[in-house]
């Protein structure tokens, strides 16, 4: 595995369905201003809006990845997402802005989504590394599952991922505790929960890109543009 970063692309499908452009895009920012607050050590360049609907970034981690991608999942919510990280070279005219490169690792990006669209997936990985048809299915596992949950569903599950009691989460969402127990069991709670312990362990084996001290003057960008 080449030491580049990895460039992670997001895309909604079936952008036409976008009724509201513009609180759309608002929604887009939003993700991405908590995403690069939230997981700054990971990331290399900032997630920016790149397309009407799509957003990338370089990240120096993957180690994170599925918290990133639940975050802008849930987000979105209707409208439903799909992933590609993948590793390759880069080529640049504007440094620190991911608006502004280019290079065979957007080609192969480009490959992975337009393959999710005809597989009916969520998440692809292009990196070369012997985990990633592991990754690969872990994630589209958890992703097939969860893209499916109704509004209450979800509601329900991020509740119960908080209070860890089902009578707060019965009365925190105003439903019986027999409601939320027949919830969870549909929504595959539990079976989440494991596959996520596995992904971890998986996402463990990929290695951090690290900094360089230099990199005010672009020393450790360069390393990945040759």
């Amino acid at each position: 595995m080449k030491n580049w970063p990895y460039l992670i692309q997001v895309e909604v499908i079936n952008p036409d369905q976008i009724n509201d452009k513009e609180a759309f895009h608002s929604v887009l920012h939003n993700i991405c201003h908590d995403i690069n607050r939230k997981y700054k050590k990971d990331i290399y360049l900032d997630l920016k809006i790149t397309g009407f609907s799509e957003i990338s970034a370089l990240l120096l981690s993957i180690k994170n990845i599925y918290k990133i991608i639940d975050h802008i999942q849930a987000s979105i919510y209707p409208y439903k997402p799909i992933f590609a990280v993948s590793l390759g070279k880069l080529n640049s005219y504007g440094y620190h802005d991911i608006c502004r490169m280019d290079g065979e690792v957007f080609n192969l990006s480009r490959e992975l989504l337009d393959g999710l669209k005809k597989a009916g997936l969520y998440f692809n990985i292009g990196t070369d590394s012997p985990h990633d048809p592991c990754v690969m299915w872990q994630m589209n596992y958890i992703l097939k599952i969860k893209m499916n949950w109704s509004a209450m569903k979800r509601d329900i599950v991020k509740s119960y991922e908080k209070n860890n009691n089902q009578s707060k989460v019965a009365y925190e969402v105003g439903i019986t505790q027999q409601a939320v127990s027949k919830n969870l069991k549909s929504s595959s709670f539990n079976e989440i929960e494991l596959a996520k312990k596995d992904l971890k362990e998986s996402l463990n084996n990929y290695p951090v890109i690290k900094k360089s001290k230099s990199d005010d003057n672009y020393s450790s960008l360069n390393q990945w543009l040759k």
